[in-house]
């Protein structure tokens, strides 16, 4: 197994504060999508924050950050990603 397939921040979250910019889609998400990982942020419940969770690449993780993202109120994701790995995942925000 390669370094870059182990598993170890998958599942890791936290609140983190939101600073510098300001709020201007307040249901909106983000998502920074890689080879291993998935890396999700959407708005905090308390003000000026926002909270942060790593999910992996298989389909299983795509239906955890589409039910995190309902738990959380998101109509909007705005992704980023290198090579072709965003395919998957819109197609299935999209359905």
């Amino acid at each position: 197994m390669s370094k870059l397939s182990k598993r170890d921040n998958i599942g890791i979250s936290g609140k983190r504060p939101f600073a510098g910019m300001s709020k201007m889609r307040p249901h909106a998400a983000g998502l920074d999508i890689g080879a291993h990982e998935i890396v999700g942020c959407v708005p905090g419940e308390e003000e000026n924050t926002q909270e942060v969770q790593t999910f992996g690449a298989y389909t299983s993780d795509l239906a955890a950050i589409g039910g995190w993202f309902r738990a959380k109120g998101v109509t909007s994701v705005a992704l980023e990603s290198t090579g072709v790995y965003w395919i998957p995942v819109f197609e299935y925000l999209e359905s």
